[in-house]
């Protein structure tokens, strides 16, 4: 009995003693308190306990606008109550301006841009004859990728009216005119022989509901001349580019043997020949009296009486090639042709499979005599009157530095390392751009006699000897002089920059 109450009270002593042990080894503990500094918890706690910092762990954050940079301490250096605060980078968004027709001024703001804020955003210049451009969203309240819209405004002019010796007209008041639009009923003027009104500055005619085409005010005059019999066109917005000075016909006198009535031009469009008509007292169309399919000038021969000529048009259409030089198009072509795609309708870019390197393309280009034209991805409003283009795919750069861990220090070679785990190689897209001073710091093999004093640039096999200070946006001007591969790549190399810490004897 006595042996098995000590086997009992052995056990027991020995499972208190056990117990205290395991408490008297139970580490130190600590707080480390997460402060989103304005983020938002995603994931994780901002408040945790721990015995060492390998316990710690990194809460998810986000912020609008604005992406996780990082924290204001090394986590793994952390061993007592620490309050820790998120570091925040304001997020790139992206910019595309649209603008169909017009010409893009060079050196104002590019189409597509990456900024942080509208504030960021240069302005892009366009002109266009007799327009006004305005955008459809106001640029300073940008805060997200968006893609802006040009719209284009006709300007608004005055048409005024002298007589013949260049005095204002009595009971004859200005108009306002719109740039191409139709100008309506001009006024009537109750001279003798009165034929017209034109231009006084150019000389040329201007007639009922013509398509404004001056951008600028204009003083019109009364163009005196008597003819038998009348004639007028309707273009359909087409117009008469007559070579020499010509003009197009509006009368003709009795007896004349023929009159030549010329060719117009329309933008997109095959001129077919005429329908002529009757025109009435006032100017009107009455009966059809004739059908002309002549494309070229035509001589009509013994007119007789007032006429209207309506131009006969035929829209045209194009085959349009895609071609793709870096992935595929989601058929696994590489080129692709679009045919009979109307004047004034809409083309589709064609899809594209996810090119190498996780790039798409940014839009598309076609250049003949040296003039260049661009469809964005998406729909795009056809108003180019070229057939057979062929656009090739344009991609954004991608940009690839590499860190170069050796370099000569007064004829010797040194070697040097970085911390483990950091990258030798950034790679990022044009306009995402890269803060190239958060590089690792490099450790030179014998750090006795070498310390490291930074990265420096450097082009093919010549070292440019330009410190990397500063951060860098990934744009060509940039990186001038650093070869681009076939692929769209701009590689660049960075060396690390070391210097002695002896003096050799001389």
């Amino acid at each position: 009995m006595k042996k098995r109450f000590l086997t009992v009270f052995l056990s027991v002593a020995m499972c208190l003693l056990s117990a205290f042990s395991m408490i008297g080894c139970k580490g130190k503990t600590f707080t480390v308190t997460f402060d989103p500094d304005g983020g938002e918890l995603v994931s994780g706690e901002l408040v945790q306990v721990v015995e060492s910092a390998s316990d710690i762990v990194e809460p998810e954050l986000k912020k609008e606008g604005y992406t996780l940079k990082g924290w204001d301490t090394v986590l793994a250096e952390i061993d007592s109550d620490t309050t820790v605060k998120a570091l925040w980078d304001k997020a790139k968004f992206t910019v595309k301006f649209v603008v169909n027709e017009g010409q893009h001024v060079k050196g104002s703001g590019e189409l597509i841009q990456a900024v942080t804020s509208g504030e960021e955003l240069v302005e892009p210049k366009f002109t266009r004859e007799g327009y006004t451009l305005t955008w459809d969203t106001d640029l300073k309240t940008i805060t997200s990728d968006c893609v802006v819209k040009g719209d284009w405004n006709p300007n608004k002019y005055v048409l005024s009216f002298q007589d013949e010796n260049g005095n204002p007209i009595a009971g004859i008041d200005d108009m306002e005119v719109t740039y191409d639009s139709g100008i309506g009923t001009l006024p009537e003027y109750s001279v003798a022989d009165f034929n017209c009104w034109k231009n006084k500055r150019d000389g040329k005619k201007i007639f009922d509901d013509q398509a404004w085409k001056y951008a600028y005010d204009v003083v019109a005059v009364p163009y005196i001349y008597k003819f038998d019999y009348r004639i007028s066109y309707e273009l359909a917005s087409g117009s008469f580019e007559l070579p020499g000075g010509l003009t197009a016909e509006t009368g003709y006198d009795e007896g004349r043997e023929s009159i030549a009535i010329y060719p117009p031009k329309k933008d997109g469009h095959d001129f077919k020949g005429w329908t002529v008509y009757e025109m009435t007292i006032s100017g009107g169309k009455g009966e059809k009296v004739e059908e002309i399919n002549q494309p070229g000038t035509y001589n009509w021969k013994n007119p007789e009486g007032d006429r209207i000529f309506e131009a006969k048009w035929q829209i045209r259409t194009y085959d349009i090639t895609f071609k793709i030089n870096e992935g595929t198009f989601s058929n696994g072509q590489k080129v692709i042709v679009i045919e009979d795609v109307v004047y004034g309708g809409t083309v589709t870019t064609p899809k594209v499979n996810v090119a190498s390197g996780d790039r798409e393309p940014d839009d598309w280009k076609f250049t003949i005599d040296d003039q260049t034209y661009i469809l964005l991805n998406g729909e795009n409003p056809w108003h180019y009157d070229i057939n057979e283009a062929v656009f090739e795919a344009h991609y954004k750069l991608k940009f690839e530095i590499t860190l170069n861990l050796t370099c000569t220090v007064r004829g010797r070679t040194v070697t040097s390392t970085i911390p483990e785990g950091s990258a030798i190689t950034y790679t990022f897209l044009e306009g995402e751009g890269i803060d190239i001073t958060k590089f690792p710091t490099a450790t030179p093999e014998d750090t006795y006699e070498y310390t490291f004093t930074g990265w420096k640039y450097r082009v093919g096999n010549v070292n440019t000897g330009a410190l990397v200070t500063v951060d860098v946006s990934a744009n060509k001007e940039n990186f001038e002089g650093y070869p681009i591969d076939n692929n769209y790549v701009v590689h660049i190399t960075v060396y690390a920059c070391c210097r002695a810490n002896w003096t050799p004897a001389y």
